[in-house]
């Protein structure tokens, strides 16, 4: 009988400690660089940035309570660094604040009402995965309520042509 490298290297793989180390290793090629080059090539493949994105999402919905927990605790440890970007942000852009908190007021009192899905691509998705996208920040209320996958597109559009 012939050798069967990848039954053996599955039987491997279950021995205690194996899996450990081998993380372990990844890790060291990751924080020492020696793998920038070509994941940053892997990475901004259409077809993986699409694969990494649905399973970013998949995992976000089976484990909200870690994806929150690891939120806050980033945020809290890093609240300045935080809380200077976001000023910062109102600062340069005041009147997408102003918008945007008009918006979220109109749609908390029931002024605006979220549709189900989609504008543009039609998809039905859950009403806090839907973004109100401005075309004109002086007009907050008149919003194209998109997908994040169509809002990413709209918005890189929109940076391409500023």
């Amino acid at each position: 009988m012939a050798f069967d490298r990848k039954a053996y290297n599955r039987e491997y793989a279950k021995r205690p400690g194996v899996a450990e180390r081998r993380r372990e290793r990844q890790r060291e090629r990751y924080r020492s660089g020696e793998c920038d080059e070509w994941l940053g090539e892997y990475r901004s493949r259409p077809e993986v940035r699409v694969r990494r994105c649905r399973n970013q999402r998949r995992y976000r919905d089976r484990n909200p309570e870690k994806v929150r927990g690891a939120q806050r605790r980033y945020f809290l440890e890093h609240r300045e660094k935080m809380n200077k970007s976001r000023a910062e942000a109102i600062a340069r852009f005041p009147e997408k604040h102003k918008a945007r908190g008009k918006l979220n007021k109109a749609v908390e009192r029931g002024v605006v009402n979220k549709p189900g899905s989609c504008s543009r691509c039609g998809e039905e998705v859950e009403s806090h995965r839907l973004h109100g996208h401005h075309a004109d920040y002086s007009k907050p209320l008149d919003v194209e309520w998109l997908c994040s996958i169509c809002h990413g597109a709209e918005r890189r559009k929109d940076e391409a042509v500023a």
